[in-house]
């Protein structure tokens, strides 16, 4: 499926590992830094994966998550 231009893939299955990671051995880790004050919107092809993950942001502290319901919904943003 197409990226959104700007994106960073961390996926799903890797996410609870990440989270547990300090913020610094994060950005190592992934290559960009992540912290709870972020605005972070997700997006997967189905949208199932993507609410996933922002219930499990929200319930670890992340307060401004979003997802996008489909990759079809992102036709706005610039694709990479």
């Amino acid at each position: 499926s197409p990226m959104i231009k700007g994106a960073v893939n961390l996926p799903l299955s890797k996410l609870d590992d990440a989270l547990a990671l300090a913020q610094s051995e994060f950005e190592t880790t992934y290559g960009f830094p992540m912290d709870k004050g972020d605005q972070i919107v997700l997006y997967c092809q189905s949208s199932i994966r993507a609410g996933r993950a922002a219930l499990k942001l929200l319930g670890t502290g992340f307060g401004d998550v979003a997802f996008l319901g489909d990759n079809l919904l992102f036709t706005s943003f610039d694709r990479a």
